[in-house]
């Protein structure tokens, strides 16, 4: 029995850590384009 929720408590770990990542993509994707530009930005002011 002892084995057996240890077992299930691990699988339930790596199910958060898993859906955890998913949710940090989802926050973090849309925020790609924002970076691009800040780089873009950035370049021009190096430039010139």
């Amino acid at each position: 029995m002892r084995k057996r929720l240890a077992w299930l408590r691990e699988q339930v770990g790596w199910f958060i850590g898993i859906v955890g990542c998913l949710l940090l993509m989802l926050v973090f994707i849309p925020l790609v384009p924002l970076f691009e530009a800040y780089d873009e930005i950035r370049q021009l002011y190096e430039d010139g």
